[in-house]
């Protein structure tokens, strides 16, 4: 309902690489990239895209950004997701 037609928000969180991992410590629960999906369907939210955060640790979890979509996106002809109409853009000089 706050999203206005072609928004999209960010979702970025860490991932588990199954299931799901509870941290009795602080309460927290890291979910796997499957269990998010599973998810975003039963929520009526879409994919948009995806990014890993590079870099991190071997130790900690992998964070992935999510761009979701309440709206399925529509794909071109070369098979590639069409971007929405206020969707971020790099400006170049």
């Amino acid at each position: 309902v706050g999203l206005k037609p072609d928004g999209f928000f960010v979702l970025k969180e860490n991932i588990a690489k199954n299931g799901f991992v509870l941290d009795k410590e602080d309460n927290s629960v890291t979910r796997s990239d499957a269990y998010f999906r599973e998810l975003f369907n039963k929520c009526g939210l879409y994919i948009h895209s995806i990014k890993n955060q590079k870099e991190l640790p071997e130790e900690l979890f992998a964070v992935r950004m999510y761009a979701l979509v309440t709206s399925q996106p529509k794909v071109t002809k070369n098979g590639k997701r069409g971007r929405p109409k206020n969707s971020p853009r790099i400006i170049r000089s």
